[in-house]
């Protein structure tokens, strides 16, 4: 028996999968990697999940974050050829000792998960609790990043142009694809032609840029109605549309529904989970584990 995960979980998000018992495989930008215990996934904007399957006794723990503040930060703490080297390597299997204090690392996350549900009436209390809870994920995030990909990162200096130009059109997508989406104006920041920067882009990363730019808008997007906080027009102002319709005809046509019809569709499948009994004869262990409370989304 197998188990899938909707990789829309990762949609607008951006951190770290680790499996800890069983074993699965999973399929970014295409191409299929396994992973056992102890492998480590990267999430992020430029690793698009289309297949997640979990073996019975697969166990993961998924350490999620918004992407726009914990993946451009990790960037910028290092340089901006890490998309480039990201893209080529984003599952490891990490060593005994790193693997122990990620797992106290997990249980820290469950304890405050606790201490904040315990104290959810006391404001301030909670609130600090939230605080602490939010640092452990970039913390985590970065020490991985700086030990696993260090090798990558020290031999940057003096990087071929092509691949300073793919790593800043990365960068510039997460930071302003907001108010960016035509390909010419990306060409422009790399000096070079519309024509030789998409060839180097579809290259280099497998896709045309502008195909690099409706898949983040979408995703963003989706991430953005999957929320529910905020009406279909306040989001289509914060993503840049002039106006809810502009908004509602472009999701509709990379997305092939209407945002309003995504955001039900997002709603029911909830409440099919809910109501499922069969969800309550399902093994933990058959499942991504997610933290219940997410720390970079405060309630108050």
């Amino acid at each position: 028996m197998k188990t899938t995960i909707n990789p829309e979980e990762f949609m607008g998000r951006a951190g770290l999968l680790l499996c800890t018992k069983g074993h699965g495989q999973m399929t970014l930008n295409g191409q299929t990697y396994s992973f056992a215990e102890r492998t480590l996934a990267i999430v992020s904007p430029i690793l698009m999940y289309s297949d997640i399957r979990l073996e019975e006794d697969c166990d993961v723990h998924a350490l999620l974050g918004e992407m726009e503040i914990l993946f451009p930060n990790a960037i910028r703490l290092f340089n901006s050829a890490f998309p480039v080297k990201l893209l080529r390597n984003p599952v490891i299997t990490i060593d005994e000792e790193d693997y122990e204090w990620l797992l106290r690392r997990l249980d820290e996350i469950e304890k405050l998960e606790g201490l904040i549900k315990d104290n959810e009436r006391r404001g301030q209390v909670a609130k600090m609790y939230r605080h602490a809870y939010a640092l452990l994920l970039p913390e985590t995030f970065i020490m991985l990043l700086a030990k696993y990909y260090a090798r990558e990162l020290d031999q940057s200096e003096g990087m071929p142009r092509e691949v300073q130009v793919v790593s800043d059109f990365v960068l510039s997508l997460i930071k302003e694809g907001n108010n960016e989406r035509k390909v010419a104006y990306y060409a422009q920041c790399a000096n070079l032609s519309v024509g030789h920067f998409s060839t180097l882009i579809r290259k280099s990363l497998g896709r045309s840029p502008q195909q690099w730019i409706e898949m983040i808008t979408i995703n963003k997007a989706k991430s953005y109605l999957a929320q529910r906080q905020k009406s279909i027009k306040q989001i289509a102002q914060e993503m840049g549309f002039p106006e809810q319709f502009t908004f509602r005809k472009y999701f509709k046509e990379h997305a092939g529904m209407s945002p309003t019809e995504y955001r039900q569709g997002q709603a029911d499948s909830r409440q099919g989970q809910a109501a499922d009994p069969r969800r309550e004869a399902v093994a933990p262990e058959q499942s991504l584990r997610t933290p219940e409370w997410a720390p970079d989304r405060d309630p108050e």
